[in-house]
């Protein structure tokens, strides 16, 4: 675990400035990071606030863990420390050791986020998986409504909340979880998308990875986790593809990894609002292109 952990320091010693998605490697896995931070929101103030807290190179985060809150990891203390599984968790450590290289430091902030528990995805299902959370991206995004009054709408904000509670959707058989409830998508899913089907379980995310070019057939499983900033502001992802069986040390250092880039102490404020500047004008022309097909009522 040092060994990733010393990459990982000197990998953020020259910072990059990364576009999203993001790809990265350990020696045993491929990870995907799409950071919430990257992406354009309605909540003006909240994107404000996001962006001083990178500058002022301020982070916390929650690490969900399916085993209860016993073992949810939290990088801010309470008025009583840190708890004990918190204090002696590898991904916090190696967190905790690569932020200090570039003088990150962890605060309640507005840059405040949760890594939410692994679902698993068969790696055989990775293409439709995208292409589905691609669906959901611009359903998203006609459902809202126009990006340029986006801001500050009350009502943007309730759906968006209701689309976090209804996107997180669990494969199991045929069904395409609880998103039936299609009233809330304006019915606009593709029917493909309700026959995507898995052995295993997924979690899909209203998010554009369609400029990751990943061949996922020769990895032995792929976990999928939502990532959920401050209020509901934003989301991203992380996905951990590993190459032979997974094992703790593999997905710790993997963690690690995602995590520091969730953070963006890779990256810069400018890196950031161009990766902003670019979802909105997707967004924006998704909408677009919706209201000069008649789909869509401008407004």
């Amino acid at each position: 675990m040092n060994i990733y952990i010393f990459l990982i320091c000197a990998s953020l010693l020259s910072l990059q400035l990364f576009a999203a998605p993001i790809e990265l490697d350990t020696p045993d896995t491929h990870i995907i990071v799409m950071r919430a931070l990257d992406s354009w929101s309605g909540d003006k103030g909240a994107s404000e606030d996001s962006i001083k807290g990178v500058a002022k190179r301020e982070t916390g985060y929650t690490l969900i863990s399916p085993n209860g809150q016993k073992y949810v990891v939290s990088s801010i203390p309470t008025l009583f420390g840190f708890n004990g599984f918190t204090e002696s968790n590898a991904v916090f450590k190696g967190v905790l050791d690569a932020l200090k290289v570039i003088n990150f430091k962890l605060a309640q902030s507005a840059v405040n986020f949760k890594v939410d528990k692994a679902i698993a995805l068969e790696p055989s299902k990775f293409t439709d998986f995208i292409k589905y959370q691609g669906e959901l991206y611009k359903n998203l995004v006609t459902s809202e409504g126009n990006p340029a009054t986006l801001h500050n709408s009350v009502s943007a904000k309730k759906f968006f909340s209701a689309v976090l509670s209804i996107g997180t959707v669990v494969i199991a058989g045929d069904k395409f979880g609880s998103l039936g409830s299609n009233a809330m998508l304006n019915s606009s899913i593709p029917g493909d998308v309700y026959q995507f089907s898995s052995s295993s379980r997924a979690a899909l995310t209203p998010l554009d990875l369609s400029h990751v070019n990943f061949d996922a057939s020769s990895y032995k499983s792929i976990d999928v986790r939502r990532v959920i900033q401050g209020n509901n502001e934003r989301v991203g992802e992380v996905i951990i593809a590993y190459k032979n069986n997974k094992t703790d040390d593999a997905e710790n250092a993997a963690l690690i990894k995602a995590i520091v880039s969730l953070t963006g102490a890779d990256t810069t404020v400018e890196a950031i609002q161009h990766a902003r500047d670019e979802d909105f004008a997707k967004r924006q022309a998704i909408w677009d292109a919706c209201v000069a097909d008649g789909k869509c009522k401008n407004n």
